[in-house]
């Protein structure tokens, strides 16, 4: 359950803050999680948790959400054992991981909006998103729309620190996600006001169109 709509009251047809934006994202994402588990459809990919290129957070290390930060995350040598290798991944829920990367990458709304659109572009390329993957394969989809929306100063170094994984292997992830979407960035105004209406109608009706992302 989400921590973000404090006033189940509220007038939902009149409001639309970060807030709800985080917390229709999270429900589409547990809705197409649930679509994968139906269809038990699973590709191998280098995005999975436990991919053998992965290496682990310091098992020592307590990584608390006031805390963590890109300047703060910590890694251990490339050597760790595959078994110990998703430490981070592992760690938090899905929602709970967007919400650490978003207030650490001091995201804003739009930003993660263009990250669930990049997610569909994926989507409708034939990706199919599971609970292996989806922790990467977001942080991929959000550090792709700080890149290239934003003057932002992190380095490929500094997300890979801070995601727990090689340098190499979020290289190796950027050009498999460039290669799903063919390499595409650019988001026209246009379409960007469409997505974000129609995630204001999901959060405003609560439904999934069967077949479709949203």
């Amino acid at each position: 359950m989400s921590v973000f709509v404090k006033n189940p009251c509220q007038t939902r047809e009149n409001n639309f803050s970060p807030d709800n934006i985080l917390d229709t994202c999270f429900l589409i994402l547990e809705k197409v999680l649930e679509h994968t588990e139906k269809t038990k459809k699973k590709i191998s990919s280098n995005f999975d948790h436990r991919h053998k290129d992965s290496f682990q957070i310091k098992q020592d290390q307590e990584l608390e959400d006031d805390s963590l930060s890109l300047a703060s995350a910590s890694t251990s040598s490339d050597s760790s054992s595959e078994d110990e290798s998703c430490c981070i991944l592992d760690k938090y829920s899905i929602d709970d991981f967007i919400l650490i990367c978003y207030k650490s990458l001091e995201f804003d709304e739009h930003l993660l909006i263009l990250a669930m659109m990049y997610l569909e572009k994926l989507l409708a390329k034939g990706f199919i998103l599971t609970n292996e993957n989806i922790h990467k394969t977001f942080f991929v989809c959000m550090m792709e729309a700080v890149k290239f929306y934003t003057d932002g100063t992190y380095s490929n170094k500094d997300f890979a620190k801070f995601c727990g994984i090689s340098s190499q292997e979020l290289i190796d992830l950027e050009f498999e996600f460039l290669d799903y979407i063919e390499y595409n960035m650019n988001i026209p105004d246009e379409e960007y006001f469409k997505y974000k209406k129609r995630l204001k109608n999901f959060f405003n009706k609560n439904i999934i169109v069967e077949g479709k992302y949203l």
